[in-house]
């Protein structure tokens, strides 16, 4: 920020060896002991701690490209909650320019919605149900009507109903009243 490094995870010796990160010029054995390493972290975008800027650009990294995004929008970094890494409430103002510098290296994509069991797709609904109310807490009002859209959108789009497994049986009946009831709280 302002040309001040405030948080890195990148080893100095980095920026001396361009191929220090290049996965496709490892073997599958230094692949996997470098996606090991403790210092690489691991995020869920629809755990909203990043900033949202950074959460688009992490979507539209193909990965073991890095990149960099320089900004002055800091409306667009102080979206969503403070990060662990740095409070980006805090650490960053008005008037500063910002630099991020990502590298993907590995994605793991949870399953469609549709393909989870009735548990699981109470539990995800929950999840994001408690992000929207903090958000509604914090005064984010666009930030909990675009995550209550996005739970609406499993209702109506997503086969909450669980027609895709066919599951059956009382925890089954019970688990669909209680994702059915959530509908009620989230419009």
């Amino acid at each position: 920020m302002n040309d001040k490094t405030i948080y890195s995870n990148y080893p100095a010796e980095a920026d001396q060896n361009p191929d220090y990160d290049n996965l496709r010029k490892m073997s599958k054995e230094e692949q996997k002991a470098f996606l090991e390493n403790p210092e690489i972290m691991t995020f869920r975008i629809d755990e909203y701690t990043l900033p949202s800027i950074v959460n688009k650009l992490i979507k539209s990294c193909k990965k073991n490209v890095k990149v960099e995004m320089t900004t002055t929008k800091i409306d667009k970094i102080h979206k969503n909650f403070p990060s662990k890494m740095f409070d980006q409430y805090k650490q960053i103002k008005e008037g500063d320019t910002v630099k991020f510098t990502v590298s993907l290296y590995s994605i793991k994509n949870t399953s469609y919605f549709y393909k989870l069991t009735a548990v699981e797709k109470l539990a995800y609904v929950e999840r994001l149900k408690g992000k929207a109310g903090e958000f509604f807490k914090q005064q984010n009002m666009a930030k909990a009507a675009k995550i209550y859209q996005k739970v609406n959108g499993y209702y109506n789009f997503g086969d909450v109903a669980n027609n895709y497994s066919k599951e059956e049986g009382p925890e089954f009946d019970e688990t669909i009243v209680k994702l059915m009831s959530l509908k009620q709280l989230c419009f």
